[in-house]
C-alpha cells in the first residue's frame, strides 16, 4: 500500500483525485496540504511514501516547499505536476532532485500509476521538461569569461554560502545525501551544486575541490 499526501495551494487536485485514490487497492489517501505553513501541522505521523505536489501556485515558493516536504519526511519521494514542461517552476523542481515529473494534461490513471512507479525507487521525468533542464544545466556549466580569468590568474571563484557550505561538508567526508540531509536539500540539488563547481573551477572530482578549498582558505 502507497501512502500517498497531495500539496496543492489551491485544493484543486486533491479533489480531482480523491475517487481514484480511494478506489485503487494499492493507493492509500493521506489527504492533503496547500502549502509549507501546513506541513508543521501534519506531523511527521503523516510518513507519506509519495507526495505529489502541485507546482503551480507553490508558496511560498517551488524551492522551499519542496525543501520542506524532505525536511518533514526524507524518505519519501517526490512526484510534482507541472503545468507546462518548459516552466521555472518544473524547472526548479527538477533541479531541487524530485524524482518524478509529469504534465497536468495526462490522464488520472497515469497519474496513479506515476505516483506507484515513484514510490517503487523509479524515477518518472516528462521527456520534454528533462531535455529543457539538461540544456539549462548545460548553458550553467559554459564557463563564463570572468570565471575563466579567475581560474587563470589563480583567484578563487566567487561562490555563494550554500557552495561554501557543500564544500565544508565535502571535506568532512560526507556523501550527497549526507550533506543534503543537513542544508535540507534533495541528493539531486547537491549533486548539481557540486557538478556546476567542478565545471567552473576546472576540478576532476570531489578530492580536487577539497584540494582547491584549502589553496585558497574556503575551509
Amino acid at each position: 500500500m502507497v501512502k500517498v499526501l497531495v500539496i496543492d495551494a489551491q485544493g484543486l487536485i486533491l479533489d480531482l483525485l480523491e475517487g481514484a485514490l480511494a478506489s485503487d487497492p494499492e493507493l492509500e489517501s493521506l489527504g492533503g496540504a496547500g502549502g509549507l505553513a501546513e506541513l508543521a501541522a501534519l506531523g511527521s505521523g503523516a510518513a507519506p511514501d509519495a507526495v505529489l505536489v502541485d507546482l503551480h501556485g507553490a508558496r511560498p515558493s517551488v524551492p522551499e516547499l519542496l525543501a520542506g516536504v524532505k525536511a518533514a519526511w526524507p524518505r519519501a519521494r517526490v512526484l510534482a505536476l507541472a503545468d507546462d514542461a518548459g516552466a521555472p517552476e518544473a524547472l526548479a523542481a527538477l533541479e531541487a532532485g524530485v524524482e518524478g515529473l509529469i504534465l497536468k494534461d495526462g490522464r488520472p490513471t497515469l497519474l496513479l500509476m506515476a505516483l506507484k512507479c515513484v514510490a517503487s525507487g523509479l524515477r518518472v521525468i516528462h521527456q520534454e521538461a528533462h531535455d529543457r533542464f539538461r540544456s539549462l544545466l548545460e548553458s550553467r556549466h559554459a564557463i563564463h569569461p570572468s570565471l575563466a580569468a579567475a581560474r587563470e590568474d589563480g583567484r578563487p571563484l566567487p561562490l555563494d554560502e550554500i557552495d561554501r557550505t557543500i564544500i565544508r561538508l565535502i571535506s568532512e567526508g560526507k556523501c550527497n545525501k549526507e550533506i543534503g540531509e543537513d542544508i535540507h536539500f534533495a541528493e539531486g540539488s547537491v549533486k548539481n551544486r557540486i557538478s556546476r563547481i567542478l565545471a567552473s573551477a576546472g576540478l576532476k572530482d570531489r578530492t580536487h575541490i577539497v584540494m582547491y578549498a584549502v589553496r585558497h582558505g574556503l575551509i
